[in-house]
């Protein structure tokens, strides 16, 4: 997934990108890696895409999702 993925869909079908992109880690194995991919990303979005403030709120939202992501069920 990249930062263009997340630019053409709604917040909400947004969060559920990133979501899937974070169930993909095998019992936490590069969770934090691939979180951290998508905050740099974002971080470095192009401005036609986002404005810093979206950038902020789509980075808050990664973090938020990480944190609750369930590693054991």
């Amino acid at each position: 997934m990249n930062v263009n993925d997340l630019a053409m869909v709604s917040s909400q079908n947004a969060d559920v990108l990133i979501r899937a992109e974070l169930a993909e880690c095998q019992n936490g194995d590069g969770l934090d890696g691939v979180a951290l991919d998508l905050v740099k990303a974002m971080a470095s979005a192009n401005g036609e895409l986002y404005t810093d403030g979206e950038c902020l709120d789509m980075i808050g939202r990664i973090v938020d999702i990480w944190r609750a992501t369930d590693l054991d069920a």
